[in-house]
């Protein structure tokens, strides 16, 4: 396999690199330009197609810098990219990806009554302390954003640049429920001029990681502030300070072994972007010189003053000596001879082809994305039923997975860190510390709820789940789950709402059999038993 000598170079400089910030800034441009890898971070297409075979890492390394600012720029700027990333935002994370408490699910045997009672009223308390707490902003060490809305920001990042990362913070002022926080922190906070091979007493640092002997994290080297924040001192972001790993949680998608750090979402739909940027810009130029009125006048013989015969005192002469003239409220009486020609340009714009190739251009990026075309584009133009459902059939097969992942690595390791603290301080006053020591696996259980999606026929599709349910295909737990639901909240508002109708003497019919009070009269007690029970329930 033949390789540039360009690449060698640039690898053979990676491998030998010791203190990145002692090569010279020229020197250390033309390798990084070596080895961009990364069509959003080229600088122009290669000559030729013969790519370098690099390891992820070394990859990302050359490309990251460049690509990641080009992409910030794109979110913020083009509203098609702007759009995916809420998309993929809002199927993956939604309003936040909830966690409840689930001490059921590792019983060996069917509680009885008395232990199933006491199972549920203890997860009843852990997950109202926890909302308490992850719905307000005591979750964020700066005070400003929610649990939900971190999820939300670090999902951004995510799709963004590649990598989600929280430091893990105590604040231990007065009133919080527990003094565990989090700070959201961006990728281009990691010092990569840390980089360094292991000389056998020292780490490897990729990126800024510092990696032990099996690849596994052991600190974050972090600046204090953004490199590119002009409102910090130059302390903030002039050096850097390693994080112990157990400080920080670290998220991004593998798609090598050889990666230690995640890359964007996003990078391989640039060409797609800068191509539907490109032409759209092209074809409002074009059609834009299309709405002014443009003519040109052929002489037989070159007039003597070189001039139109127009009264505009304002007509100015081009570079080579031709007239221009203003076409604003001028009076068009060209004076022509019997052999000169006067014709309009025509610029035929806007093209009528533009929309198929922006079609073409949106599909190829819904197939570099987890969405499918109708969540890209929001275009329901040519579509069907049945189209459109095995469309969002495909999309739920990419984002459940992206779901449950973002949950393992986000939601649950701050649901369990939570929840040591929150017993260990006795906010949960029906677990002992002791109990939570000898029963940790059972109460470090959680079940993960991300956001459901609403049936497109509920009618057809309500029919489907209940002859699945009363097969013994699916259970109640699942369909919630599909819903964006948990099945015990669900039982428990049942069991609620049916306790208080029996009070008010009132009967909901949700569907024969165990839905309500089915043996009970249907009709609503009359405005005085309806007053008694009101003022019975009261007393």
């Amino acid at each position: 396999m033949r390789r540039s000598h360009q690449h060698e170079t640039a690898v053979d400089f990676l491998r030998q690199l010791q203190h990145r910030d002692a090569v010279p800034d020229r020197l250390r441009t033309a390798l990084t330009m070596a080895a961009e890898e990364y069509r959003w971070a080229r600088r122009r297409p290669a000559d030729r197609y013969d790519p370098p075979l690099s390891s992820a890492d070394a990859a990302i390394y050359s490309s990251h810098e460049r690509m990641h600012a080009r992409i910030r720029d794109q979110v913020r700027n083009d509203s098609s990219l702007k759009g995916i990333r809420n998309t993929i935002t809002d199927k993956v994370v939604g309003s936040g990806i909830r966690t409840f408490a689930d001490p059921l699910e590792l019983l060996i045997k069917l509680p009885a009554q008395a232990e199933l009672i006491d199972s549920l009223e203890t997860a009843l308390e852990m997950d109202h302390v926890h909302r308490e707490w992850w719905e307000s902003t005591q979750v964020d060490i700066e005070g400003r954003l929610a649990g939900p809305d971190l999820e939300r920001l670090g999902m951004h990042e995510q799709a963004s640049v590649g990598d989600t990362l929280f430091l893990i913070c105590q604040d231990n002022s007065p009133g919080r429920v527990v003094p565990f926080c989090l700070q959201a922190i961006e990728r281009d906070q990691l010092d990569c001029s840390k980089d360094r091979p292991s000389d056998g007493s020292n780490n490897r640092i990729v990126n800024g990681i510092e990696l032990d002997a099996h690849n596994r994290p052991v600190a974050y080297h972090l600046f204090d502030a953004h490199p590119g924040d002009s409102f910090v001192s130059f302390q903030a972001y002039g050096t850097s300070r390693p994080v112990p790993a157990n400080r920080v949680i670290h998220a991004f998608m593998f798609s090598r072994p050889s990666q230690s750090v995640g890359v964007s979402w996003f990078d391989a739909i640039g060409q797609d972007c800068f191509d539907g940027d490109g032409l759209v810009s092209t074809e409002l130029q074009s059609a834009k010189k299309a709405a002014l009125l443009a003519f040109y006048v052929k002489r037989a013989q070159a007039a003597s003053n070189n001039n139109l015969g127009l009264d505009d005192p304002y007509d100015v002469l081009d570079a080579y000596g031709n007239e221009q003239i203003k076409m604003g409220a001028t009076t068009l009486a060209v004076e022509l001879g019997l052999e000169d020609d006067l014709g309009v340009v025509e610029t035929h714009r806007p093209n009528t082809d533009v929309p198929r190739f922006l079609n073409y251009i949106d599909q190829r990026k819904a197939a570099g994305t987890p969405l499918s075309y109708y969540s890209v584009t929001g275009d329901f133009v040519r579509t069907n039923y049945t189209g459109f459902k095995g469309a969002l059939i495909n999309e739920d097969a990419a984002i459940l997975p992206l779901q449950s992942w973002y949950g393992r690595h986000i939601s649950l390791p701050i649901r369990r860190r939570f929840n040591a603290q929150a017993i260990a301080l006795g906010r949960v006053s029906r677990i002992s510390p002791r109990e939570y020591r000898e029963q940790r696996k059972r109460f470090d259980y959680f079940d993960m709820i991300g956001p459901g999606r609403e049936l497109l026929d509920p009618g057809r599709e309500d029919d489907a789940i209940t002859g699945q349910l009363r097969t013994g295909r699916t259970t109640l737990k699942i369909q919630c789950a599909k819903r964006g639901l948990h099945w015990i909240d669900v039982l428990r508002q049942l069991a609620l709402e049916s306790h208080v109708c029996q009070i008010l003497g009132v009967t909901l019919d949700y569907s024969k059999g165990n839905g309500g009070q089915i043996a009970a009269n249907s009709q609503a007690a009359d405005a005085t038993e309806l007053l008694e029970n009101i003022l019975g329930a009261i007393a």
